[in-house]
């Protein structure tokens, strides 16, 4: 599914750098990531995706009802577990980092906001946490200090977006640059933070979920906001025996 989605509000958030950590970190195939002392477990990945999907569904239940159309025996879902997986990753690595910074967040972007642009009920823990995300990334962004934009950095966010198919494969990264540069400098500082970060507090991700990108956004000319996921934690560490359900 890609998970790029035409947003209706003030949204989302940044990371630009893939790091690796290394096979010493440790693994549990009933966890999904360990962010330093936190762990996500599959259970609360599969409880936050179980919840949005479920309200999502019973909603275009409705929906269709309301139209007097038969709905299908499902709708394909806004989100993923992969999606749960970035949204917990970055969040707690983002807390780390205001803390650290004392970086200013403030308020600008709540659950209803959010829903808006997800497609999802605003109850749901998922856009909870996703609404608090935006908030912590718009303060990242705008008060850490830019680092170099170079081709890599342009390299690594133009790729994602050609994956989610937000832009069309085989672009110049010089035009890339030209057109996008000023956006991915300011992705590229949060994301410059939040890899010094899981790598300062060790960060393991279970295979199915790697590599763990933040929600990103960016502005295109003519077609308006768009989300990508952008890749900034690529673990090497292995989490045998995994089992449960896949990443959708």
């Amino acid at each position: 599914m890609q998970r790029a989605r035409r947003l209706v509000a003030v949204v989302t958030v940044a990371a630009l750098g893939v790091i690796g950590l290394g096979a010493c970190a440790r693994s549990a195939p009933t966890v999904a990531a360990y962010v330093g002392d936190t762990t996500y477990s599959m259970d609360r990945v599969d409880a936050i995706y179980t919840d949005a999907d479920q309200r999502f569904q019973e909603t275009e239940r409705e929906q269709f009802a309301q139209r007097g159309e038969t709905p299908p025996a499902r709708v394909e879902s806004p989100i993923s577990r992969q999606n749960v997986v970035d949204l917990l990753v970055s969040l707690e690595l983002g807390k780390q980092v205001v803390a650290e910074k004392n970086i200013r967040v403030t308020d600008e972007v709540d659950a209803v906001n959010a829903a808006g642009v997800l497609r999802l009920s605003p109850t749901t823990e998922y856009v909870q946490l996703w609404a608090e995300w935006v908030d912590i990334y718009i303060g990242l962004r705008e008060q850490l200090p830019s680092v170099e934009l170079t081709d890599d950095r342009v390299t690594l966010a133009y790729q994602a977006l050609v994956d989610d198919g937000v832009l069309k494969p085989n672009v110049p990264i010089a035009q890339v640059r030209n057109a996008l540069g000023n956006q991915i400098s300011g992705a590229s500082a949060v994301s410059a933070a939040l890899a010094q970060r899981a790598e300062q507090v060790g960060t393991t991700v279970n295979p199915r979920f790697r590599p763990v990108g933040a929600p990103v956004y960016i502005d295109l000319p003519n077609v308006g906001s768009r989300t990508y996921a952008l890749p900034y934690v690529d673990s090497a560490a292995p989490v045998s025996d995994v089992t449960g359900p896949a990443a959708q």
